[in-house]
């Protein structure tokens, strides 16, 4: 990534959807590149939950007008 970080997952999706709200992958293993903020969170819920103990739901809200960076709404809750 030009002036910046990103890191390489191999992610269990439960659902992703496309920006029409349109499931187009459910139930399988992808390899996702995540930038900066999202990895940050991962490496918090692995510290917390452990590895596979958790799920992550991140959506990329774009990117502000004036900033370099792209805004994320991130939740992560405990698997039951």
């Amino acid at each position: 990534m030009k002036g910046g970080n990103a890191s390489v997952v191999l992610a269990e999706v439960v659902y992703w959807k496309d920006a029409n709200g349109n499931v187009t992958r459910q139930n399988e293993k992808v390899v996702i590149m995540l930038q900066t903020i999202p990895t940050n969170r991962l490496e918090q819920a692995i510290q917390k939950y452990g590895i596979g103990n958790f799920y992550m739901y991140v959506k990329n809200k774009g990117r502000p007008k004036g900033v370099r960076y792209y805004d994320y709404d991130i939740k992560v809750a405990k698997v039951k």
